[in-house]
């Protein structure tokens, strides 16, 4: 069934830009919460960039990190999750560096939703 929906998302973001950003969103966020699904997510946005033009994953999600970062934050997923996930964005990467990428999209999201336990996270 989550197999399905991941390519089902894939397909939608692919033939309707008007929701790729949530469908892409809603892959990651499924690799985060279900990392029995995390090779097939990589396999699908690694076709899904392929098919939009882009020469790797890590382009074309770096295009949607502000926004998908915002959602993120604003769906109230776990700061923690997203570092588990980072191979997904950017490869070989410690932690702490993948934070410090993400800050300037994470920062005002967080702020903007009041998130002072994700904030201090951060801080750390």
């Amino acid at each position: 069934l989550m197999e399905t929906m991941i390519i089902t998302l894939m397909h939608i973001a692919f033939h309707s830009e008007k929701v790729e950003l949530e469908a892409v969103s809603m892959i990651c966020v499924i690799s985060a919460i279900d990392p029995c699904q995390r090779e097939l997510v990589k396999m699908v946005l690694d076709n899904l960039a392929r098919q939009l033009g882009y020469s790797c994953r890590s382009k074309y999600l770096e295009e949607l990190m502000g926004p998908l970062l915002f959602s993120w934050v604003a769906c109230g997923v776990s700061l923690t999750a997203l570092v588990q996930i980072r191979d997904l964005f950017v490869s070989d990467v410690e932690p702490s560096c993948f934070m410090l990428y993400c800050c300037q999209w994470l920062l005002p999201a967080l702020i903007l939703h009041d998130d002072t336990s994700n904030l201090q996270l951060i801080a750390q």
